[in-house]
């Protein structure tokens, strides 16, 4: 495996600003739905956990994922979220932050697989 470590202050640069973004996204959709904020937080998630898989972050990588893939079952109208699954999104997107705030202070993540099988029971949705 190439080592990537020279890039992990990009990685934490960039993926605090994605999240940052899904953040303020999310709160104005959870105000006034749009479709065009939906195709924001799809591709933000996406992109998230590309750049995490790539860097060797499985955790924020898989959570990342199962955003994306609610993201998107709400983009094409399969999924109406409910403020049950509203709290669990916000909550994971703080997980994110705190994992890349773990990566940052200790080079270690943290293991957001109970977060994320919680999303998949709340959505339906497994990634």
């Amino acid at each position: 495996m190439a080592d990537l470590s020279e890039y992990k202050e990009l990685y934490i640069k960039t993926a605090s600003d994605l999240l940052q973004q899904i953040k303020q996204d999310f709160a104005v959709f959870q105000e006034i739905p749009s479709d065009e904020l939906i195709v924001k937080l799809h591709r933000n998630a996406h992109s998230l956990k590309g750049q995490s898989l790539v860097m060797g972050y499985e955790s924020l990588g898989l959570l990342s994922k199962e955003l994306e893939f609610i993201f998107r079952a709400v983009k094409d109208k399969q999924l109406v979220l409910t403020a049950q699954l509203n709290q669990a999104l916000a909550d994971a997107v703080q997980n994110l932050y705190d994992s890349i705030e773990s990566i940052k202070s200790s080079d270690k993540e943290l293991d957001l697989s109970g977060m994320r099988q919680n999303l998949e029971t709340l959505s339906g949705i497994q990634s």
